[in-house]
């Protein structure tokens, strides 16, 4: 299985398993973003046995569930990500894409602390770090279909993203004790800020294994 880089604007077959991937992973545990109500906004994963909200429900009130990441809206969402400087996307496959991981430059700004939900971080970043990292590079996304997962996968993928980017940091958002928080860990990611709903941001170097 190899890491592939690819061209959205050229390869729709690709972003297509991308996208299904996408929905796979982050329909599962621990983000369970699979269907969710549109009345009360509760989530549930993708293999819930019922279409209907659980909570409504006690409430006497029969509400459809609809999908909390439909395919068009993945692909929407990747590729206006892909139109963003220094942006690209990398995959491993095994006949199809099973895992990926995206991203592209950013500014170090009070808008992007805005944009990723992370009030403070341009202060913080400023602060602690050389101005080398006023410009870096955010993991937007990165993913693994379920049945592929715990094989090392993930780490590939961001293996090859510090050989694809120039620069020697990252960026990333992620659930503290999630599989991709233990994995930027691993290869000593920090965490530099802590925001809301268990999320955190965490910089990440490149390192003695990459060179």
């Amino acid at each position: 299985m190899k890491v592939e880089d690819v061209k959205p604007f050229k390869d729709a077959k690709t972003v297509a398993q991308i996208a299904m991937v996408y929905q796979q992973a982050f329909g599962n545990a621990p983000w369970n973003e699979g269907y969710k109500c549109p009345i009360c906004e509760t989530v549930v994963p993708l293999n819930y046995f019922d279409l209907v909200c659980p909570v409504c429900l006690k409430k006497a009130n029969s509400i459809n569930l609809i999908e909390y990441w439909p395919i068009s809206k993945v692909i929407s969402d990747f590729y206006a990500e892909m139109a963003k400087p220094d942006s690209f996307c990398l995959t491993v496959e095994d006949k199809q894409v099973i895992g990926f991981v995206w991203g592209y430059r950013l500014e170090t700004t009070p808008t992007t602390s805005l944009y990723l939900e992370a009030p403070g971080l341009d202060k913080i970043i400023k602060k602690r770090f050389t101005s080398a990292e006023r410009d870096f590079f955010y993991i937007d996304e990165v993913a693994v279909s379920p049945k592929y997962q715990g094989q090392g996968i993930g780490y590939r993928l961001m293996e090859n993203v510090f050989y694809r980017y120039p620069g020697k940091t990252l960026y990333l958002r992620t659930l503290e004790n999630s599989a991709m928080f233990k994995l930027a860990t691993k290869m000593e990611g920090k965490t530099v800020l802590k925001i809301s709903k268990g999320r955190v941001i965490m910089r990440m170097i490149r390192l003695d294994i990459l060179r």
